[in-house]
């Protein structure tokens, strides 16, 4: 769909089809706002575990929006939620180094706006267990 179309639609819903209130050029400027909006970009995708804690979006990404399951080689998904760093380093004060059971899939997940294309899973992931697991994320 081209600008154009899109600003004669804006237009007639808005009542102005002469561009008398609202001018092409200020609607035009809302379309590039909105398109600007990391939720307008948004894509699903499944990422490969990386052993350790320390995780990425996919290389096309800017930011990470959600976390949504744990996807293990046998197909079985755990959900994973996101908790705050202060609170899982209160529980857990060395989670980063934890060793977990064999095979264990993460479940939460601690993300800082200031990396926007990082994120940490608890329980870290252990090296064996990286080959074939995978998480869905959500990302712009």
């Amino acid at each position: 769909m081209l600008a154009s179309d899109l600003l004669r639609r804006a237009a007639w819903t808005l009542s102005d089809e002469g561009y008398e209130r609202w001018s092409q050029e200020m609607l035009l400027a809302f379309l590039s706002d909105a398109q600007r909006r990391p939720d307008a970009t948004a894509r699903r995708a499944f990422v490969d575990l990386a052993p350790g804690s320390v995780q990425e979006i996919p290389a096309d990404g800017l930011r990470l929006m959600d976390v949504v399951r744990a996807v293990g080689v046998d197909g079985v998904s755990k959900a994973v939620r996101l908790v705050d760093r202060s609170a899982l380093e209160a529980c857990e004060p060395g989670w980063h180094a934890a060793v977990e059971s064999e095979g264990e899939l993460p479940d939460q997940y601690v993300h800082d706006e200031r990396t926007p294309r990082l994120f940490y899973v608890f329980p870290p992931v252990p090296a064996e267990l990286g080959a074939g697991a995978r998480l869905e994320v959500v990302y712009s």
